[in-house]
């Protein structure tokens, strides 16, 4: 074996390789370089835009995880729950459940509705309750948890929408916070001094029926109007 010309080819073969690492990482530094500019443009024009309309906002999210489009399923409850025209099971105590505090209905709602623990307070008002399901810690906007009591503070019922999910294999990084408000504004469907409230990244979609759900990434913008609008978080275009 001619181990000069082999000891050649080694040396050229990782000059080649450092050459074409070198290569792509001046293509990733360009791209991120790129992406940091467009996204300073859209902050500036943002805040100028925002400034003019006398639009307030909380802080703008900052480097959300990736998304994809996710199938979901209505998922029945079990024995015990009534189905409903729209997908939802209901559940009524006769006579109703007594309650000694907010710590005791939360035990009950453990004890009648499956995997609870995916679910967080969002409206407390009067005699309802009203929850939502989240996944891996990012709000289920299609599901709910409403809970009603009676005049006596009992639990009266439980209205249940639960979404078995699937996860798409398609994951992408999704459009900046920023550049979904920016779209938002920039349609004229935001009036003049609104004031938002909440900010986040969850999943809204449409139904096909009553047990099939495809929800989209979305940017959810929270006015303290009660007005909510929903940017797909993939294409930054506005959903109804």
């Amino acid at each position: 074996m001619d181990w000069s010309r082999a000891k050649t080819l080694l040396i050229i073969a990782f000059v080649l390789l450092n050459l074409f690492l070198t290569v792509q990482l001046i293509q990733a530094w360009v791209e991120k370089s790129q992406m940091q500019n467009g996204n300073d443009s859209i902050r500036r024009e943002l805040t100028q835009i925002l400034k003019e309309k006398k639009i307030k906002t909380p802080d703008i999210p900052q480097n959300p995880p990736l998304v994809s489009v996710l199938e979901a399923r209505i998922a029945s409850p079990g024995e015990g729950w009534k189905s409903q025209p729209d997908g939802s099971y209901v559940k009524t105590f006769h006579p109703s459940l007594g309650l000694s505090g907010e710590d005791h209905l939360h035990a009950l709602l453990k004890k009648h509705v499956p995997s609870f623990g995916e679910y967080r307070l969002i409206s407390r008002k009067g005699r309802s309750r009203t929850y939502l399901q989240y996944w891996k810690e990012r709000p289920l906007y299609g599901s709910r948890l409403e809970v009603k009591l009676s005049e006596g503070g009992a639990l009266q019922s439980i209205r249940l929408i639960r979404l078995s999910i699937k996860e798409g294999t398609d994951a992408q990084t999704p459009v900046p916070a920023s550049f979904a408000l920016l779209n938002l504004v920039e349609s004229g469907k935001v009036p003049k001094g609104t004031v938002f409230t909440r900010i986040e990244l969850g999943y809204h979609g449409q139904s096909y029926d009553a047990k099939t759900r495809v929800l989209s990434p979305v940017w959810k913008f929270a006015a303290a109007d009660g007005r909510t609008y929903y940017v797909n978080a993939l294409t930054g275009a506005l959903q109804p």
